[in-house]
């Protein structure tokens, strides 16, 4: 398969905004919509193995985690433990800083995915407390409600309650029980669906929604996103449902879009049918809108 040809496969597979870019050297790289927290986007070089391709991220990814971390922080085992973790999604392997898959022809699209999401997940790991700089300091925030089975997340308890301009912004946790409290108060209970994951193709459960409502078609799959990370990871979910061709709709309830970064807002806003930018400015809109689904 020739480059252009592999282009126009991973654009049917992935998305349109997927390109192969080739730099003075003539090595070639895999351009994709996905970004870090930080705006900046993954470095992915494409090499060809034999019958087959070996994506690289040249040893970038841990390059910005020692960018945050001291050499002692970096070594610590539950962070260690934590990048095992991510990089199983993908089944990626670090040798010496770099961290690289091999994949098939066929494969690739599904393994780009995945492999973008893992770069992702071990960038998140750079932002702990450090006796060095005055860092963000990572909390983990249990399950909300557990008939609601949300996830753990991780959050910079120094951003978990923030300032706007207006006073006063609530914290993630409790946008999420409020989200789903207002979800809950406007629709039929066994038409929501929180934590919501394709079994059929996703046993792991990488990619998931906040919530899905079903009963009236196609389903709509509802992001809660709160930060730039839950912003993002939203963005790759919806497109890895496009690739797997998964029936439904898409929208999203911002926390509050002006805290997060403009191209990790305007990528989720353009797959997205429908946006509120922000929950407590917008709440009766919002149940305005889960109405119409009856």
């Amino acid at each position: 398969m020739s480059f252009k040809e592999l282009e126009r496969a991973l654009q049917a597979q992935v998305c349109e905004s997927v390109y192969l870019v080739t730099n003075g050297d003539g090595k070639r790289y895999i351009a994709t919509p996905f970004v870090y927290g930080d705006g900046d986007g993954p470095t992915i070089a494409l090499r060809q193995h034999g019958s087959g391709w070996v994506l690289s991220d040249e040893g970038s990814t841990m390059m910005r985690l020692s960018w945050r971390l001291s050499e002692e922080e970096l070594e610590e085992p539950v962070r260690q433990r934590k990048i095992a973790d991510a990089l199983a999604l993908s089944q990626a392997s670090h040798e010496n800083g770099e961290l690289i898959l091999s994949v098939n022809d066929s494969g690739l699209g599904d393994a780009l995915f995945d492999f973008v999401h893992s770069l992702l997940l071990v960038d998140e790991l750079g932002y702990p407390e450090s006796s060095h700089t005055p860092r963000a300091r990572l909390t983990q925030v249990e399950s909300l409600d557990e008939t609601l089975n949300y996830r753990h997340v991780l959050v910079p308890a120094d951003m978990a309650v923030e300032k706007t301009r207006g006073g006063h912004m609530i914290s993630i946790p409790e946008f999420k029980s409020r989200f789903a409290g207002l979800i809950e108060r406007s629709l039929p209970q066994e038409r929501i669906h929180f934590d919501w994951h394709d079994s059929s193709w996703d046993v792991e459960c990488n990619y998931v929604v906040d919530c899905m409502i079903n009963g009236f078609g196609p389903p709509l799959f509802l992001h809660a996103p709160g930060s730039n990370v839950q912003a993002r990871d939203a963005t790759i979910t919806i497109y890895r449902f496009s690739d797997q061709r998964v029936r439904g709709r898409h929208a999203a309830v911002f926390r509050d879009s002006t805290k997060l970064t403009r191209k990790v807002k305007s990528q989720l806003k353009a797959v997205c049918e429908v946006t509120f930018d922000n929950f407590e400015e917008e709440e009766e809109r919002i149940q305005e809108y889960l109405y119409t689904l009856y």
